[in-house]
C-alpha cells in the first residue's frame, strides 16, 4: 500500500533545524524513520498605502551592521526592487543588520516620486 502526506516547515526564526518523521505501520520495517532537516530565513515585509496614478513603486534600501537608528537613516540607498503593487517583500537580510527602507511612486512614462518617509527594521539574531 501507499500513501501520500505533507510536511510542512515553518519556523519562526531564522536558523537551522533538523528533526525526525517516524511512521508507525504494520509493515515488517516499522517503525520507518527518516531525518528531516531546513533552514530558516528572515525577511522584511513592507506595505504601504497607494498613490493615485502609480503604475508601479521603487523600493530602496539602506543598511548598517549598528542597529541605532541615529546611525542607521539617511544614508545613500540603493534599489533592490520594484513592483506593480503596494507591498514588496525583501528576502535579501541577515541577522543582526538594520536596513532602513524608502520607496518612490513610479507614473506613467517613468517619472519617479519622491522618496516616502523612511522605515526601519533591525533583524534579530536567532
Amino acid at each position: 500500500q501507499a500513501t501520500n502526506f505533507s510536511v510542512t516547515f515553518a519556523p519562526t526564526t531564522g536558523g537551522n533545524f533538523t528533526g525526525t518523521l517516524t511512521v508507525v505501520s504494520s509493515a515488517t520495517n516499522s517503525p520507518l524513520t527518516e531525518s528531516l532537516s531546513g533552514t530558516g530565513i528572515h525577511w522584511t515585509q513592507l506595505t504601504w498605502t497607494a498613490s493615485m496614478g502609480a503604475t508601479g513603486y521603487n523600493v530602496y534600501r539602506s543598511s548598517s551592521s549598528s542597529s541605532s537608528k541615529s546611525n542607521m537613516c539617511g544614508e545613500t540607498y540603493s534599489q533592490i526592487g520594484s513592483t506593480n503593487g503596494p507591498s514588496y517583500q525583501d528576502f535579501n537580510v541577515t541577522a543582526g543588520m538594520a536596513y532602513c527602507y524608502v520607496t518612490a511612486a513610479v507614473g506613467e512614462g517613468g517619472s519617479e516620486s519622491g522618496p516616502s518617509n523612511q522605515a526601519m527594521v533591525t533583524i534579530p539574531t536567532p
